[in-house]
């Protein structure tokens, strides 16, 4: 049986960030969150509610439709170790 991932939250919102050019620690800091807290959830550690991932969609200049499309798109592709 494959594993499933869920849905690929952190791996969406590490794309986003790295399109910006931003650290894990400047994009927490702006969207006003913990630097652990939210690298954590870039590699899937932890589940943020709506209210956080708004947060960071704001700083990353990225619309809710982007970021359900790019969980589509992330949801297709093999599985990879994130990095």
């Amino acid at each position: 049986m494959a594993h499933d991932p869920g849905v690929p939250v952190g791996p969406a919102l590490r794309r986003f960030r790295k399109e910006r050019g931003l650290t894990i620690e400047q994009t927490a800091s702006r969207a006003k969150l913990h630097a652990v807290y939210y690298g954590d959830v870039e590699r899937g550690k932890e589940n943020p509610t709506v209210k956080v991932i708004d947060r960071v969609l704001t700083v990353l200049r990225r619309s809710w439709g982007e970021f359900g499309a790019a969980v589509d798109e992330l949801r297709s592709e093999p599985l990879q170790d994130p990095d």
